[in-house]
Order: structure tokens, then C-alpha cells, then sequence
């Protein structure tokens, strides 16, 4: 019978920072209320009918006019912020409310809103899960792939190489073809979804949350620790609906292991890698794990030990990490980690990220509080303007590339989970 063949798992994600799954919308800075600590959505409808015939034409006059015009003006110069409180959808807690210069932050921009269920309720798609371990996957199947040949990873730097003259979207696409979309189904054997491993797993959309599992961040880059001083880093004008730190998520997770019944043993089998073993820890323990869970341990560790050790994060849990949503950074949601070895990702993560942003590299200052080292026997200083402007290599001046980890304004990494992974007994 088919049922024989569907393993099924329980995956249940804790969050450690802030995460956003955007819906393609935003809040216009005329539909928010911002009171200096929370933000409230407006029910709109319901907040107009609630107005006097006045004020109803004073509010239709303050929609169709000055667009930077904010609601919070308008609503704090009519006195009705009880009003507005009362006749909202529901509030956003602000994690922070103080800019760099200890000022209380009072006016917003567009507000990126979160993924909702047709009763209004938050949730997470299946198919965010599944993109994140799709990137796991695949950095197993490189690392893999690298144990085996010599000269895999030099294979790959050509063909990336090749993507970026070309301006390739995406450079790394070959890889999911070469490792990924290997299932032998007829005899095509094309390199396209049909063939992809993934189609053996199935998640399903979580559980619904709750709007009050909602916080509003503002994005913030923050710099690695390297040698310019008095950085700070950048608050970015990018605003969020986003589920809180401490918020469960839970998915049900389905394997078809009759996709892999009659494929060649080379074929990565999902299920094999799913299902729990048990293990031996150094003290002699005997523990029950999976061999996705052993591999994000070591990932991560690899991870923090190469690129997040460079910002001074603290580490709150012990537990396995995986990122997912909006927002996170870019070796959080690539494979690059573990295609490259760390010297070579400086040089080529950087050539990436100008090719896509352009020149990261030259920078103008307009303050007298950071600092230059010598770099390969030249100072990088130049005068424009009577400002300093430096050439900045993410290396010697941040030690690590990308430059910035996305964080919200109260240090916490954007995307980050504890993920645990429950086999269910059939």
C-alpha cells in the first residue's frame, strides 16, 4: 500500500530572533499608528465609521492629500489616540525605540506586512521550511561532493566565474541541477524539477500563530568587528511586521520513500538522512539523532567559528539552528560556506555581492572617528571633498564578508531558529 511508503516527522521551530515572511504587501505610513512604543493597524474601515461627519471629511481629505504626510500626525493633531487604539486590528510591541543618537524614534516608513491566513491569522508556508533545507541539502551534497574530487570546488569557481561574466542571476543554478535533480525516472534523465530529490518531501504550511506572537523591528546592519572605530553600523529604513523571539512554529513533515525504491544507490536518499540513529557523544552518552540534525550541528558550528564570531553575537542556546524568511543574510540562505574554504569566499563573496549591489568597496565618511590600517603595503585614504573617504576591504577592515550580519535593533539575528525533528511511529 502507498501509506507504507510515507514516513512522517513533526518539525518544530523556536525562534531566536525575529522572523519575517512578507506577503508582498505594505502598510502605508497612512494606515499605521505609531505612539512612540507600539505600532497599531488601523481597522480602517471601522476607524472612519467611527469618526463624526467633521472628521470624516477631514480624514478623507488627509488620505488623498500630501503622501509623507503621516497618520500618526494626523491622529496625535486631532486628539483621537485613544480613538485609534481602540479601533485597530491589533498592536505591534516595538523591540527598540531609540535611534543611534539616543532620540525617540517617531515617524515610519512602509511597513512590510506578514504572511495571513484567510481568518487573518500569521502563519509560515511549507514551502519557506522546505527552501531553507533545500540550501542544507545541498551544502551537504557539495561537501560531499568535494570529499570526492580533487578538483570539485576549482570545477565550480570556473562555472561561477563563467555566471558573472554572463550577469547570471544566479551563479551557483548548475549546482542544483548537477546535485539535486539526479532521480532516474525514464530514460530523458533531464535536469529539471521533476527529477529533483525535494519532490520526495512534503511540508505542510505551520500551524496558525497568532498576531500577538507579532513584534515591529527595523533592520539593522551591524558591522564585524575589524578596525574602523566608532561604526556603529547602519539602521536601515526597512520596517517589519515580524513573529517575536520565543514563538513555536510547528510543521508536518511527509517523505515518499517510494521515489527512491529503484533509483541507483548514488542517489541521495532524503529518508536515510531524516531518520534517527543513534549516536555515541565523546562522554560515551547514547543519543538519538538524525543525520540532518549531525550535519546542521556541525554547519552551524562552522558557521559561527568562520563568519558570526566576527560580530560579537551572544549565543543564547545550544541547540540546532536553521535560518528562514526575510531578510536573513546571505551565507545564512547560499551554500557558499560550504563550497569554499574561507579565504577564497572573502575574495569571491565580495566580487558577487558588487557585481549585484556594485561597488561596495570605496565609502565616504563625513566624521573623523575611525580608523585605516595599512593593507598589503598601501593605506587606503583618499580626500573627496574635504571628507575621508576609504577603500574598504570587507577582510582587513571588517573580518568577514559579507561586511554586515542583519540583526534587529536589539542584536538579535534576523531568521534564526532551534529547529527539532520528531519521527512519528506509524
Amino acid at each position: 500500500m502507498k501509506s507504507e511508503f510515507l514516513k512522517r516527522f513533526k518539525i518544530t521551530l523556536m525562534t531566536e530572533g525575529p522572523l519575517h515572511i512578507g506577503n508582498g504587501n505594505t502598510y502605508t505610513k497612512k494606515e499605521l499608528y505609531f505612539d512612540g512604543k507600539s505600532v497599531y493597524v488601523l481597522d480602517m474601515k471601522k476607524f472612519y465609521l467611527g469618526l463624526n461627519p467633521k472628521l470624516q471629511v477631514a480624514f478623507e481629505e488627509f488620505v488623498s492629500g500630501n503622501p509623507k504626510e503621516q497618520l500618526s500626525t494626523w491622529i496625535k493633531t486631532k486628539r483621537l489616540e485613544n480613538f485609534a487604539k481602540t479601533n485597530s486590528k491589533y498592536q505591534l510591541p516595538y523591540s527598540v525605540q531609540l535611534r543611534y543618537d539616543g532620540t525617540i524614534r517617531s515617524q515610519l516608513n512602509e511597513v512590510h506586512e506578514f504572511i495571513k491566513d484567510a481568518f487573518g491569522n500569521p502563519y509560515i508556508p511549507g514551502n519557506s521550511l522546505k527552501g531553507a533545507l533545500r540550501t542544507v541539502i545541498l551544502s551537504k551534497l557539495i561537501e560531499d561532493k568535494i570529499n570526492e574530487e580533487a578538483d570539485f570546488r576549482q570545477k565550480c569557481l570556473s562555472k561561477i566565474e563563467d555566471a558573472m561574466k554572463n550577469k547570471a542571476k544566479t551563479v551557483d543554478k548548475f549546482l542544483i541541477d548537477d546535485l539535486l535533480a539526479t532521480l532516474i525516472l525514464d530514460d530523458k534523465n533531464e535536469k529539471d524539477a521533476k527529477n529533483d530529490i525535494l519532490r520526495a518531501l512534503r511540508i505542510s504550511d505551520s500551524l496558525p500563530l497568532k498576531t500577538s506572537d507579532f513584534i515591529f523591528i527595523q533592520k539593522k546592519d551591524k558591522l564585524g568587528e575589524g578596525t574602523r572605530k566608532g561604526d556603529k553600523g547602519h539602521q536601515i529604513s526597512t520596517y517589519r511586521e515580524c513573529l517575536k523571539p520565543g514563538t513555536k512554529i510547528e510543521f508536518d513533515v511527509v517523505i515518499d520513500t517510494s521515489i527512491f525504491e529503484k533509483q541507483p544507490d548514488d542517489v541521495f536518499n532524503l529518508y536515510e538522512f531524516f531518520k534517527k540513529r543513534k549516536y555515541k557523544t565523546k562522554s560515551g552518552e547514547e543519543v538519538k539523532s538524525s543525520r540532518l540534525e549531525v550535519y546542521l550541528r556541525k554547519s552551524y558550528q562552522k558557521y559561527k567559528t568562520e563568519y558570526l564570531n566576527k560580530f560579537g553575537i551572544e549565543e543564547k542556546t545550544n541547540g540546532i539552528k536553521i535560518y528562514l524568511g526575510g531578510g536573513i543574510g546571505f551565507l545564512s540562505k547560499t551554500v557558499w560556506i560550504a563550497l569554499l574554504e574561507k579565504k577564497e569566499r572573502y575574495r569571491k563573496v565580495n566580487e558577487v555581492l558588487n557585481s549585484q549591489f556594485g561597488d561596495r568597496n570605496t565609502k565616504v565618511y563625513r566624521d573623523n572617528h575611525r580608523e585605516v590600517i595599512e593593507f598589503e603595503g598601501e593605506k587606503y585614504i583618499t580626500n573627496r571633498n574635504g571628507n575621508k573617504a576609504y577603500y574598504v576591504n570587507d577582510e582587513s577592515h571588517h573580518g568577514a564578508s559579507p561586511r554586515t550580519l542583519k540583526i534587529s535593533d536589539d542584536n538579535k539575528e534576523i531568521g534564526k531558529t532551534e529547529i527539532k525533528i520528531e519521527e512519528i511511529c506509524s
